[in-house]
């Protein structure tokens, strides 16, 4: 179950936070995503960062991860980004690096990615100490899949810190195979996408074609190699 999207700072340490874990496990969910948003000012900017009322501070996060283990569950810490400017994440997009004006070359990719790095390390170590049992790399970021090279070393960065199981969500609900690269396919043991399903009510459609629905994304499980998993 995914906890805390656009949580704001302070939230997880409060006590509405540990009632919404108490019922998780009265609900009997076995995993917790757990959120941290950090934020770049539009969907062209190349730094990210931690805003002092947005982003949770790293001890609540810490305090938060104790509790949800105290209850049984398991964690996936997951950072997630989010642009000030209301495009999100999956709008994030730069044009291709190279040189049009001599002596002014375009490293709009790698300075965002370089961003996404040191954010990787920052919290694929939280989640080390925290004892989390996987990390999220992000979700959705739709139209970046295609930088092969520096997903690369977004994952080898998550790998030098974080000792058990990297998780990588790039993609959302359209076009799974043509957007799965390489990097998540090859070099991370779980691969995610996200499905955006309205569920029916009674007069739209059955619930039995609601589970059919489900089932057929559930088969791009097919397209990663043996010993990794999809996760819908």
């Amino acid at each position: 179950m995914s906890f805390g999207f656009y949580a704001r700072n302070g939230f997880y340490g409060s006590r509405e936070a540990r009632v919404a874990v108490d019922r998780m496990r009265e609900l009997n969910i076995d995993w917790v995503c757990l959120i941290v948003t950090v934020l770049q000012d539009t969907f062209a900017s190349t730094r990210q960062y931690r805003d002092f009322t947005v982003t949770p501070a790293d001890d609540e996060v810490r305090d938060i991860v104790d509790y949800i283990h105290s209850k049984g569950m398991k964690v996936q810490l997951r950072p997630m980004l989010e642009c000030w400017d209301g495009t999100q994440r999956m709008s994030v997009h730069f044009p291709e690096e190279g040189i049009i004006i001599p002596g002014k070359p375009v490293t709009h990719w790698s300075q965002w990615f370089d961003g996404l790095t040191a954010r990787t390390l920052h919290y694929a170590r939280l989640a080390e100490r925290g004892g989390c049992e996987a990390y999220g790399l992000d979700s959705e970021l739709d139209r970046t899949t295609h930088q092969q090279a520096h997903w690369l070393r977004v994952v080898a960065a998550a790998r030098s810190v974080f000792q058990r199981t990297p998780y990588h969500e790039p993609h959302r609900r359209r076009g799974f195979h043509q957007r799965t690269h390489r990097a998540s396919r090859s070099l991370v043991p779980y691969v995610g996408f996200c499905w955006y399903q309205f569920l029916r009510t009674p007069c739209e459609g059955s619930w039995s074609k609601s589970r059919r629905d489900a089932e057929k994304h559930r088969s791009t499980s097919r397209l990663v190699p043996p010993g990794r998993r999809v996760i819908g």
